[in-house]
């Protein structure tokens, strides 16, 4: 066969126009079973027998068939470079008998009509695909690669990683994929990277493991996104959107940094966390508004950090934080008002849920942040009143504080003072003088109770007891209502 024949034989259209096949009455393709053997004879002899596995340009009819199974080659060993670009699969396009390619391979601008099927086949080389369209479903499964790149990559069908082995790294950039994007029991050794990516159905990552950074950057899910007991070296989201439920129920993670991402449905559950981490920080979310009925559950959060996050619509289900006499969140004195704001809004949220405790812990730490910032902002009257709220009353948290002073205060204190000051007017101590400024003190500690005694000269004293006391008292009322009606 001359050149230009043979040239004509592999990258002309085959459709029915040019009597490659016919339709039945159901649509279906029949093909012209003599031209689909001359194809893959002479395929066979002028390509793959010469290993020239450059194919531009190049028209696949349907696959061959032997035993029931369809195959690309008989050859089960690619020793060099594979190249298809421009090219077009007719039919489904079977590679799954190939066992192994031991050098690179690319597509590039290849259009697959029906399905891909890799399945099982191990490449010891790099794998890209690139402006590459696929009509169904691709099947990569137990499929082992070294390092794998869909660029400007579209599929119809359901992308099938599961029980497949990346031994080094990943990059998805600009993929779109319309149907599910399975990984369940997936390994890669290092890196997978995701970026600027449409996934518009289920993404399902079971049992799977990413060794090094799994980083999502700039993409959009429509359908859930759903991670259960996978392991991750760290887990990175940014500018990320979720319009689907996002879900990771018992996974490991080194750490994770989620920033500038939307959620519409947002779920943690039983994570784990390496030890040690090379981050600060076990996960830190930035700019993230948690929707409603988010949830934490069974988490460690006392090396989580928020920055300019909305806090009072997740839902805490027996987590455990970091609490001395207070919440605290991790780097909260970076930035005062901020973590003032989380403060409030883990108030609201822990009230709205009747976890009476935390929310008063959150109360405490709001105002903690609120007294820092007045102070640096050299606030200083501000800052007093409630430097002597947490001093005097422990912003109503604690009514034993209040008590205890007030106690000390009133038999002990200002007691004495009286008796000094008294011993000092008339020159001489005696024990109806003590008794005297015990009854002083009582009667100016407790407003109600009258006294004749209150009739003398120490009357700005017994004024500044009274009002000091009233003070405690109120501290002390409140901070029991309190805890009762928590």
């Amino acid at each position: 066969m001359s050149p230009e024949a043979l040239d004509t034989l592999f990258k002309a259209p085959k459709n029915e126009d040019t009597g490659w096949y016919t339709l039945d009455k159901f649509g279906q393709k029949i093909w012209d079973a003599e031209k689909v053997r001359l194809f893959w004879k002479e395929f066979e002899d002028r390509k793959i027998q010469q290993e020239d596995y450059i194919f531009d340009g190049f028209v696949f009819p349907v696959f061959r068939k032997k035993r029931n199974v369809y195959y690309f080659s008989s050859k089960l060993e690619f020793k060099k470079k594979v190249f298809f670009k421009n090219v077009t699969f007719v039919e489904a396009a079977h590679f799954s008998n190939v066992t192994q390619f031991l050098d690179d391979v690319s597509m590039e601008f290849v259009n697959f009509q029906d399905e891909l099927d890799f399945h099982g086949v191990r490449f010891f080389g790099s794998v890209y695909i690139g402006n590459t369209h696929i009509e169904k479903d691709v099947d990569f499964v137990s499929t082992q690669f070294k390092y794998l790149t869909l660029y400007n990559f579209t599929c119809n069908g359901d992308l099938d990683f599961r029980n497949a082995r990346i031994t080094e790294s990943s990059t998805f950039s600009k993929v779109t994929l319309h149907k599910a994007f399975l990984l369940n029991t997936t390994s890669i050794n290092e890196q997978f990277h995701i970026k600027q990516s449409v996934f518009n159905d289920l993404v399902s990552l079971k049992e799977t493991t990413i060794l090094n950074d799994f980083h999502i950057t700039n993409c959009n899910f429509t359908g859930t996104f759903n991670t259960v007991e996978s392991r991750f070296g760290s887990l990175q989201l940014s500018d990320t959107i979720f319009d689907a439920q996002f879900k990771m129920l018992k996974c490991t993670l080194g750490f994770a940094i989620i920033e500038d991402t939307i959620f519409d449905n947002f779920s943690l559950s039983q994570l784990n966390f390496e030890e040690p981490t090379l981050y600060p920080v076990t996960i830190g979310f930035t700019n993230i508004d948690f929707p409603n009925k988010s949830k934490f559950e069974r988490i460690n959060l006392t090396d989580i950090t928020f920055n300019f996050c909305e806090l009072s619509t997740i839902n805490f289900r027996n987590c455990i934080w970091n609490i001395k006499n207070r919440i605290i969140l991790e780097e909260e004195s970076l930035n005062l008002l901020d973590s003032e704001n989380h403060y409030r809004q883990l108030k609201s949220g822990f009230k709205s849920s009747n976890h009476w405790e935390l929310s008063g812990n959150a109360y405490v730490s709001e105002m903690e942040m609120r007294k820092l910032r007045l102070y640096k902002e050299k606030r200083y009257v501000s800052w007093f009143i409630y430097w002597f709220y947490d001093k005097f009353g422990s912003y109503t948290q604690n009514f034993l504080r209040p008590l205890y002073i007030f106690l000390i205060l009133s038999f002990f204190l200002f007691p004495l003072i009286y008796l000094l000051i008294d011993s000092a007017l008339f020159a001489q101590f005696s024990l109806e003088q003590l008794s005297e400024s015990y009854e002083k003190s009582i009667a100016a500690a407790f407003p109600f109770l009258k006294s004749d005694l209150l009739k003398d000269t120490n009357w700005w004293l017994k004024s500044f007891q009274v009002f000091f006391s009233g003070i405690l008292l109120t501290f002390f009322i409140l901070a029991v209502r309190k805890r009762f009606k928590q």
